[in-house]
């Protein structure tokens, strides 16, 4: 059965970006994408055969009240379910976000790879879900790998969910399948793993967001 694979956080700045990249990513055998629901006049994501889209919202924040907060805006903006990502600035807005029951996944930045560690797994675990992002634009910005390598030893070393996400903005932005999971490869990663990272984790997160 051929896998289906998903990037959760594509961000086009118009509708009409977005149907190409859904036509690009059909190809390269996407099934969910997940886009920000900040796209200027689209109140509902446009059908596409074969290919699931997902309404999302980022908040960033320092503290827990900023966090908080953020999320609040989001529920009172978006009347309709969206997947809520954090980008946390802090250790103390990484560990609230990771126990908020709100919250579907923590955005990595380079700030805070040093906090994938026990106790991240211990509250994901004591919640019984939670997975970390890491976005490709990273190591486009002038971050280079290390980063990218930094995080997936954590993850891979704490047994901690983790998807790759591209960040794309247009078409030409978006990544293969098997470029990521062969440079996941590169870098140690079980191959079956790396697969997962973008297939079956991402579409759980999904389905348990009830998206």
């Amino acid at each position: 059965m051929r896998v289906g694979f998903a990037d959760l956080s594509i961000k086009p700045p118009n509708i009409e970006t977005l149907r190409d990249m859904v036509k690009t990513c059909r190809r390269l055998g996407y099934k969910i994408l997940a886009y920000e629901a900040e796209i200027a006049n689209l109140r509902e994501p446009p059908s596409f055969e074969g290919v699931k889209l997902v309404p999302r919202a980022t908040v960033k924040g320092s503290t827990r009240g900023e966090v908080w907060e953020g999320i609040r805006l989001v529920k009172e903006r978006f009347k309709r379910r969206v997947l809520v990502a954090v980008e946390p600035l802090s250790l103390e807005a990484l560990r609230y976000a990771s126990v908020n029951k709100d919250v579907d996944i923590i955005r990595v930045n380079v700030d805070i790879i040093r906090f994938i560690d026990k106790s991240q797994a211990r509250l994901f675990r004591e919640r019984g879900w939670g997975s970390l992002e890491f976005p490709l634009s990273t190591v486009l910005k002038g971050f280079g790998l290390k980063p990218l390598y930094d995080a997936v030893f954590r993850a891979d070393s704490f047994d901690v969910n983790f998807i790759i996400v591209s960040d794309a903005e247009s078409a030409m932005e978006l990544w293969s399948p098997p470029s990521i999971i062969g440079l996941l490869a590169s870098m140690g990663v079980d191959r079956l793993k790396a697969v997962s990272w973008i297939s079956s984790v991402p579409a759980y997160i999904v389905d348990r967001a009830g998206l």
